[in-house]
C-alpha cells in the first residue's frame, strides 16, 4: 500500500507541476477591471446594474457609490452593462482598465419595473398574475378617490360607486368575485408599504403607480389579508436634478342624468277622478302648488380641487411636498366635502451611500356634512301638490305626512363628521455586503373622529315625536403600529440570477370610541356642542344616553421569498408566510400560506424563429394560500360579558353580567386555494401585447353565524368556520398601438373578465344548512335573495308572473302544477344579480400638441330587481305619488315576482377628455402647461329601465335597484397642469 501511494505521487506532482506551468501564462493574461455607473441625465450613482462579460458567465453588481470591480481574462472585448428601466449597453475594452459609464433610461423604464409585496420586480420575472398601471394610464377628469384612476383598467377588479358622484360616497372594491359569507370582500391595501393604508386619506394627484396582485399566488405573502387581492399604492417620489415645481388644478360641476317620472302635480290632480271611481271615500290633499320635489332637492354643484408639489434632489438626498385642497359639493342640498391633504416623502443617503433612509409622513383634515339618501327616497313619495315653503316663508308641513317635508328636514338637519388622519412611516436599508441588505420599517397611522348630530326644535319630526331638539356626538380614536425587518440578497452568477427575501413583521391595532345623546332642548342656540342643556337624560326618559368601547389586536408575521432566474428562460418563485392573530380561537392562532409559481420565457427557446411572430412569449403557473380574517372581531372567539337581567336582592334591583357571546377556540381565518395559469405575449414589433389569465379558487372554512345547541352553549348562535365556495374564471388584457408615427398616434387598451361563482358547502357538525333567503323587500313582500348549496351567490328567488286579474285587483302567477321548475311555494329562482362579465377599453390619441382619450366600460350577464319599480309602480300609494308607468298597470296591490326582474346589461362612454399641451419653449421658468377638458359618464347603453344600471354588484346582495338614491350625473371637468 506505501509503495502504490508513493507511486502515485511521483507520478502526479510532476504532472501537476507541468499543468500549473502551462497555466500561469493564462493566469498571468487576466485582467481587473474597475469603474463607476451613473445616470446619464443626473450623475447619480447607480447600484445593482448587472456587469456581464460578453459570451460568458462571468458578472457582477455595482455597489451602492456605483462603483464595480470584475477580474476579466485579457482576450476579454466587450462589457454588457444592464438594470431595470435603463438602456442595456455594450462597452468595447481599450488600454484603459477604468470605465465610466453613463446609462440612459429608457422610455418604458418605470413600464419595466413591477411592484411587489416586499418589493419590486422586472416585468419580465413575475410569474404571477400581476397589474401595473402607471400614471400615464390612470382615468382622467374628476377623482374623487384613488381606485378611481384604476376603474375598468384591471382584469377581474370591480369598482363600484353605487352613490354616484356623492362627494361623500364610498367605492366598493371587488377582485375575482365574492369569495366570503360574512368578511370583507375588499382587496387588502398597501401604500407605500404600510399594510392596511387608507384610500380616503390620499389625493389622488400624489398617486405614481397602482399595481395589483390578483392571484393567490402572489398575494400569499400577505397571509391573512391577502384572499381578497392586494392593492399596491405607490406614492410619487422626488428625483435627481433640478427644483421643480407642480401645479394642477380643475373645477367641475355634476349634472343629473335622470329622476324617476313620478306624477307631476297635474297628472296628480287628473288622477283623482280616476282614483275616486273606485275609492268614493278619497279626498284630493290638494296642497295649491305644483312642485318637482327632485328639483326642489338638488341644486348646481361646482367642486373646485387645487394640488400643488414641489420637488428636488441630488444623489444623496431628496425631497418632495405636496398639499392638495378638496372643496367637493354635491348635488344634493346641503351636501358638501372639504379635504386638505398634505404629503411629506424624503430620501437620504449616509455611511458612503450604504446607508438610505426614506421617510413619508402625510395629513389628512377632512370635514364634511353627510349625504341623506332618503331625501330623494321621499321625494317619490310626495304630494306634488305641496308647497315647499308657506306663504310666510315658513316651511310647508301636511300633519298627515309621517315623514315631513323632505326640504326642510335637510335644512334643519346637520349630520356630518370632522375627521384627522396622520400616517407616518421610515425605512433604513443597510448594505451589509455587496449583495445583501438590511431594511428596518416602521409605520404609524392614526385616525380621529368626531360625528355629530342635531334636528332643531321646530323640526317637523322632532315636533310630532316630543323631541323638542334632537343632538348626538361621537368621538373615536384609532391606531395601528407596523414594525417590519427584512433581509435582502440579490445575486447574479453565470446564467443564474437569484433574489432572495427574509423578514418580519409585527401590527398592532386599537380603536376607542365614545357616544352620547339627549333630547329635549331649551333652545337651538347650542346645536350638539351642549349636549348636557337637554333635558332628557336627566329625566331618564327614551333617546338619551352614553356609550363607550374599546378593543385591539395583534399580528404577527415571518415570511421569506426566493425568485430564481435560469438563463432569462426558467422562472421560479416561492413564497412562505406564517402568521398568528390575537384574534383566531386558541386552537388555531397561527397559519402557513405558502405559495409558488413558475414562469417558462417561450420566446427565448432556440426552437423559436429569431424573427418570428413573438417578440416575448411566456407561460406562467402559480398555486397559493390565503387567508381571509376580516370578518372576524379582535374578540369574536371569546365569551364576552354584557350587562343582564336584574335581580332582587335585600329588596334592591341588583344588575348582572352575563355571557354575551358564545366562545369558539375553534375560530381561524378563511382560507382560499388559487389556481392560475396564464400566459404574457407580445408580438414583433411591439404593436400587439397582452396577458390571458384562467383561474380557479375554492374558499374554505367560510365564516357565519350558524345556530347554536341550547345547551350545552348558552346564545342561539355562535360564528363558526363552516362552508365552501367556488370561483373560476378568465381574464384578458389586450395593448395595441394601432397608429404611431411622428404625427399621430393611436393606442388601444382592452380588459376583460369572466367569473362564474359556485356555493359548494354549508355545513356545520353534521348539519347541513338549508336555504336560507335575505334581504326583505319592502311592503311585507318577503325576501329578495336565496343563498342556497350548489347555486351562485345572488340568486333572486321568487314567483313567475302570468297575467293581472283585473276583477280581483290581483297578480296572476305559475304553479307548480303549470311550471314543473317551481317549488312547493310557487318559487324558483328567477335572476341573478352578480354580473360574469366585465369589459373596459380604453383610446389614447394623439396629434401634434392635442390629446384625447376615449374610455368606454360595460357590464354583463346580470339581472337586476327594480325596487323602485316593485313599490312605485302601485297606484295605491295615491295618497302620496307613484311613478307614471304605473298607469300601464292595471292592478294596485304589491307582489314580488320575475315581472320587476330586468336585465341589468350595459356598456358605458365613462370618459372623454381632450387636452393641448402649450408650447413652453420661450416662457422663462414655466417646464410644461397642459390644459384640458372632460366629460364622465356621457352616454349609457342599456335596455334596463331604471335610472341607471351602473349600481352595486359586489357582496352579498348584488343588483338591487334601490328606492333610496343619489342621483346619476355626467361630470364635466376644467383642468390646468403647470410644471415649473
Amino acid at each position: 500500500m506505501k509503495r502504490r501511494t508513493t507511486c502515485y505521487i511521483h507520478f502526479c506532482f510532476p504532472a501537476l507541476f507541468v499543468l500549473l506551468l502551462a497555466a500561469l501564462p493564462a493566469l498571468a493574461q487576466n485582467k481587473t477591471v474597475t469603474g463607476k455607473v451613473t445616470d446619464a441625465k443626473d450623475n447619480r450613482a447607480l447600484e445593482a446594474v448587472t456587469v456581464i462579460v460578453k459570451d460568458s458567465k462571468l458578472a457582477t453588481q455595482t455597489r451602492s457609490d456605483g462603483s464595480f470591480s470584475i477580474s476579466v481574462p485579457a482576450n476579454t472585448k466587450y462589457l454588457n452593462f444592464s438594470a431595470i428601466g435603463y438602456e442595456t449597453q455594450q462597452v468595447q475594452l481599450g488600454a484603459s482598465l477604468t470605465l465610466a459609464i453613463a446609462m440612459v433610461q429608457t422610455e418604458k423604464s418605470i413600464e419595466d419595473v413591477v411592484v411587489i409585496g416586499y418589493g419590486v420586480t422586472r416585468k419580465t420575472d413575475v410569474t404571477s398574475a400581476i397589474t401595473s398601471v402607471k400614471e400615464k394610464d390612470f382615468n382622467k377628469g374628476a377623482v374623487i378617490s384613488p381606485m378611481s384612476l384604476v376603474q375598468g383598467k384591471v382584469p377581474g377588479l370591480v369598482i363600484v360607486n353605487s352613490n354616484g358622484t356623492d362627494p361623500n360616497g364610498q367605492s366598493s372594491m371587488q377582485l375575482r368575485g365574492v369569495s366570503t359569507l360574512k368578511g370583507s370582500t375588499s382587496p387588502f391595501v398597501v401604500i407605500d408599504g404600510v399594510p392596511g393604508g387608507n384610500l380616503n386619506n390620499l389625493s389622488p394627484e400624489d398617486v405614481e403607480s397602482i399595481d395589483v396582485l390578483r392571484d393567490g399566488s402572489a398575494a400569499a405573502i400577505y397571509g391573512t389579508r391577502g384572499s381578497n387581492g392586494v392593492i399596491i399604492v405607490t406614492t410619487k417620489r422626488a428625483k435627481s436634478g433640478t427644483a421643480s415645481f407642480n401645479y394642477d388644478s380643475y373645477v367641475y360641476t355634476d349634472i343629473p342624468k335622470k329622476f324617476p317620472a313620478v306624477l307631476t302635480a297635474e297628472q296628480y290632480r287628473a288622477y283623482a277622478d280616476v282614483y275616486k271611481r273606485t275609492n268614493p271615500t278619497f279626498v284630493l290633499n290638494d296642497g295649491g302648488a305644483s312642485t318637482d320635489w327632485f328639483k326642489a332637492l338638488s341644486k348646481t354643484p361646482v367642486s373646485q380641487v387645487h394640488n400643488f408639489s414641489v420637488s428636488s434632489g441630488t444623489d444623496k438626498s431628496s425631497i418632495r411636498a405636496a398639499v392638495s385642497i378638496r372643496n367637493l359639493d354635491g348635488i344634493a342640498i346641503s351636501t358638501w366635502r372639504k379635504i386638505v391633504n398634505t404629503r411629506l416623502s424624503f430620501t437620504q443617503k449616509a455611511l458612503d451611500n450604504k446607508l438610505s433612509i426614506q421617510g413619508n409622513i402625510a395629513t389628512s383634515f377632512l370635514n364634511y356634512l353627510s349625504s341623506d339618501n332618503t331625501i330623494y327616497g321621499d321625494a317619490m313619495d310626495r304630494n306634488p301638490t305641496f308647497p315647499v315653503f308657506n306663504t310666510d316663508g315658513s316651511y310647508f308641513e301636511d300633519p298627515l305626512d309621517s315623514k315631513g317635508n323632505p326640504y326642510a328636514r335637510r335644512m334643519q338637519t346637520e349630520d356630518g363628521e370632522r375627521i384627522k388622519h396622520i400616517n407616518g412611516s421610515v425605512k433604513a436599508t443597510l448594505d451589509l455586503m455587496p449583495n445583501l441588505k438590511a431594511s428596518g420599517f416602521f409605520a404609524f397611522q392614526r385616525r380621529d373622529v368626531i360625528s355629530y348630530y342635531y334636528q332643531s326644535r321646530d323640526a317637523f319630526l322632532s315636533r310630532i315625536n316630543g323631541q323638542n331638539g334632537n343632538a348626538s356626538r361621537s368621538t373615536s380614536f384609532s391606531y395601528d403600529r407596523t414594525f417590519e425587518y427584512t433581509l435582502d440578497y440579490n445575486k447574479r452568477f453565470g446564467k443564474h440570477s437569484l433574489s432572495a427575501l427574509a423578514g418580519y413583521s409585527y401590527q398592532d391595532f386599537m380603536s376607542e370610541d365614545f357616544n352620547a345623546s339627549n333630547r329635549n332642548f331649551l333652545t337651538d342656540a347650542f346645536s350638539y356642542n351642549n349636549l348636557g342643556a337637554g333635558q332628557a337624560f336627566a329625566a331618564g326618559t327614551a333617546g338619551a344616553g352614553l356609550g363607550s368601547g374599546k378593543s385591539s389586536s395583534t399580528l404577527i408575521a415571518f415570511f421569506g421569498r426566493a425568485i430564481y432566474n435560469y438563463n432569462e428562460k426558467y422562472l421560479l418563485t416561492a413564497s412562505l408566510r406564517r402568521e398568528g392573530s390575537s384574534k383566531f380561537g386558541i386552537n388555531h392562532k397561527w397559519g402557513l400560506f405558502p405559495a409558488v409559481s413558475l414562469g417558462w420565457r417561450i420566446s427565448k427557446e432556440s426552437f423559436m424563429p429569431e424573427k418570428g411572430l413573438f417578440e416575448d412569449l411566456k407561460l406562467r403557473l402559480g398555486y397559493g394560500v390565503t387567508g381571509n380574517q376580516e370578518g372576524i372581531g379582535a374578540y369574536n372567539s371569546l365569551a364576552t360579558l354584557s350587562t343582564g337581567a336584574s335581580f332582587l336582592w335585600d329588596n334592591t334591583f341588583v344588575p348582572t353580567y352575563g355571557a354575551s357571546r358564545n366562545p369558539n377556540p375553534d375560530l381561524r381565518w378563511e382560507k382560499k386555494t388559487e389556481y392560475n395559469l396564464g400566459i404574457d405575449f407580445a408580438l414583433r414589433g411591439g404593436k400587439v401585447s397582452g396577458s390571458i389569465d384562467i383561474y380557479s379558487r375554492e374558499t374554505s372554512d367560510l365564516l357565519l353565524d350558524a345556530t347554536a345547541p341550547v345547551p350545552s352553549l348558552i346564545h342561539q348562535t355562535i360564528l363558526v368556520n363552516l362552508g365552501k365556495m367556488r370561483n373560476r374564471g378568465v381574464e384578458l388584457a389586450l395593448n395595441l398601438k394601432l397608429i404611431e408615427n411622428k404625427k399621430f398616434s393611436w393606442t388601444n387598451s382592452l380588459t376583460f373578465s369572466y367569473n362564474d361563482n359556485l356555493l359548494q358547502s354549508v355545513t356545520y357538525g353534521a348539519s347541513t344548512s338549508a336555504p336560507v333567503d335575505h334581504y326583505s323587500l319592502p311592503q311585507n313582500m318577503g325576501s329578495a335573495f336565496r343563498r342556497e348549496v350548489g347555486q351562485p351567490i345572488g340568486n333572486f328567488y321568487g314567483k313567475v308572473f302570468k297575467d293581472f286579474d283585473v276583477q280581483n285587483n290581483k297578480w296572476i302567477f305559475y304553479t307548480q302544477a303549470e311550471d314543473p321548475a317551481l317549488d312547493a311555494q310557487n318559487k324558483k329562482i328567477i335572476g341573478n344579480g352578480m354580473p360574469k362579465m366585465f369589459a373596459g377599453m380604453s383610446n389614447n390619441l394623439s396629434y401634434g400638441r392635442f390629446d384625447m382619450t376615449v374610455f368606454l366600460r360595460g357590464t354583463f350577464m346580470f339581472d337586476l330587481l327594480n325596487i323602485m319599480d316593485l313599490v312605485y309602480t302601485n297606484r295605491a300609494r295615491y295618497s302620496n305619488n307613484f311613478l307614471q308607468k304605473g298607469l300601464d298597470i292595471p292592478i294596485s296591490s304589491y307582489a314580488y315576482s320575475n315581472y320587476f326582474i330586468e336585465k341589468g346589461d350595459f356598456v358605458k362612454l365613462d370618459n372623454l377628455t381632450m387636452g393641448y399641451t402649450i408650447n413652453t419653449g420661450k416662457i422663462k421658468y414655466l417646464k410644461k402647461a397642459r390644459v384640458y377638458a372632460s366629460g364622465q359618464n356621457l352616454l349609457t347603453f342599456t335596455k334596463f329601465s331604471g335610472r341607471d344600471p351602473d349600481i352595486q354588484v359586489n357582496g352579498l346582495e348584488p343588483g338591487l335597484a334601490m328606492m333610496n338614491f343619489y342621483p346619476r350625473a355626467t361630470t364635466l371637468t376644467l383642468g390646468i397642469s403647470l410644471g415649473f
